[in-house]
C-alpha cells in the first residue's frame, strides 16, 4: 500500500463520528420547560432544545437540525412554538410531532401519559402553574405536576401509578391547604418543602422592578401614589431583611393594589374582588410560629379580571 492511501486511510479513522439525537422542542415557558427537561433527563436519545416563546428563530432551527435527528417532539401549541418549525422540519423529512392541549395544565397530562413509563417511581413535586421562568434545574428526577391550589393537571388516579411520595412545593402566590388536606385523605403520603430561596428572591426582585416602574409611570401621570408608595416601602423593608416569604406575599397584594389603582383612575365601574394573601405577619421566614394571618384586599375592575399571563397560561390551545 502506498503513502498516499496510508494518508486517506488514517484520516478516515480520524474523522470525527456524528450521531444523531432526536429532539424534544419546547418554548422557555415555565410549564413545558419543567417536564420536558424531565424527558430529556431520562432519554438518552433526546436533546432538549429550547426556543423564545412565541417567536421562530432560525438559530434554534439550525441547531436542531445540527442534531440530524430522525424525530422531533414538540411540546407547547402553536402560538408559543410557532408552526413554522413544524413546516421547516418536515420539509427536512423529520417526523414531526406535537404534544399539546387547551392550557397549560392539559399539556403537562398529555405530556406526562404521552412518556409515564419514564415517571414511575419518580417522586411527584407540585408546583404553583402560574409560576414565571424560574430555574429548578437543582430539582431533579422527580415527576412536576401543576396547580393553582385546587385542581393539579394529573389526576389523583394516574398519580397513583407514578408515586405515593408527594411534595408540594410552597408559594405564597396560592393557598394550598386544601390541596394538601385532598391528597392525604386520597391516600398519598404529602409534604411541604420551601421554595429555593435563589427562586423566591429572583421572582421578588422580577416583581419589585415591574412594580417600581409602575408606580413612576403613575406618578408621572399625576396619580398620588403615597400610600403605594408606602407599601412598597414595607416590601423593600422585608426584602432588604431577607424576609423573603412575606416580601412575596406584599409583593402580589401590592401588584393587586397597582392594578386597582390604574382600573380606578381609567373610569371603569367598580366590582370589589376580595384577595386573600397568606402572611407571616412580617416574622423571619425562619420562625415556625402557626399564627399566620390572611390579609384581604379589593381590587377595583370592570370585571372579574383573568391573570396578566392569560395568553401565555393558554398559549397550547392556540
Amino acid at each position: 500500500m502506498d503513502i498516499f492511501k496510508k494518508l486517506v486511510l488514517l484520516m478516515i479513522v480520524l474523522m470525527p463520528v456524528s450521531y444523531a439525537s432526536d429532539v424534544i422542542l419546547v418554548s422557555d415557558n415555565f410549564a413545558d420547560k419543567l417536564v420536558a427537561q424531565t424527558i430529556a433527563d431520562e432519554l438518552d436519545e433526546f436533546v432538549l432544545v429550547e426556543s423564545p416563546w412565541g417567536n421562530f428563530s432560525n438559530d434554534t432551527l439550525n441547531e436542531i437540525l445540527n442534531e440530524s435527528p430522525e424525530d422531533v417532539v414538540i411540546i407547547g401549541g402553536t402560538v408559543a412554538v410557532p408552526e413554522n418549525y413544524t413546516t421547516a422540519l418536515e420539509n427536512e423529512n423529520i417526523t414531526v410531532e406535537r404534544i399539546n392541549g387547551s392550557d397549560r395544565f392539559d399539556t403537562n397530562n398529555l405530556t406526562i401519559n404521552r412518556f409515564k413509563d419514564l415517571f414511575v417511581n419518580k417522586s411527584i413535586l407540585i408546583v404553583y402553574a402560574n409560576g414565571t421562568n424560574d430555574t429548578y434545574g437543582n430539582i431533579t428526577n422527580v415527576t412536576f405536576v401543576l396547580t393553582d391550589g385546587n385542581k393539579t393537571s394529573v389526576s389523583e388516579e394516574v398519580m397513583e401509578n407514578i408515586s405515593d411520595n408527594i411534595t408540594v412545593l410552597e408559594d405564597a402566590a396560592y393557598n394550598y391547604s386544601g390541596l394538601l388536606k385532598r391528597l392525604q385523605n386520597h391516600g398519598f403520603q404529602v409534604s411541604t418543602a420551601s421554595m429555593p430561596g435563589n427562586v423566591l428572591k429572583a421572582k421578588i426582585e422580577r416583581r419589585m422592578n415591574t412594580i417600581q416602574t409602575t408606580l413612576q409611570a403613575l406618578e408621572q401621570n399625576g396619580i398620588n401614589i403615597s400610600e403605594l408608595d408606602t407599601k412598597y416601602g414595607a416590601l423593600t423593608d422585608a426584602y432588604d431583611g431577607g424576609n423573603y416569604s412575606y416580601a412575596y406575599a406584599l409583593a402580589i397584594q401590592l401588584e393587586d393594589d397597582l392594578k386597582a389603582k390604574q382600573y380606578k383612575t381609567t373610569g371603569n365601574t367598580k366590582v370589589e374582588k376580595t384577595v386573600k394573601v397568606k402572611t407571616n405577619n412580617g416574622k423571619p421566614s425562619d420562625d415556625d410560629s402557626d399564627d399566620d394571618e390572611e390579609i384581604e384586599y379589593e381590587n377595583e375592575t370592570e370585571e372579574e379580571n383573568e391573570d396578566d399571563d392569560e395568553e401565555e397560561n393558554n398559549e397550547t390551545s392556540e
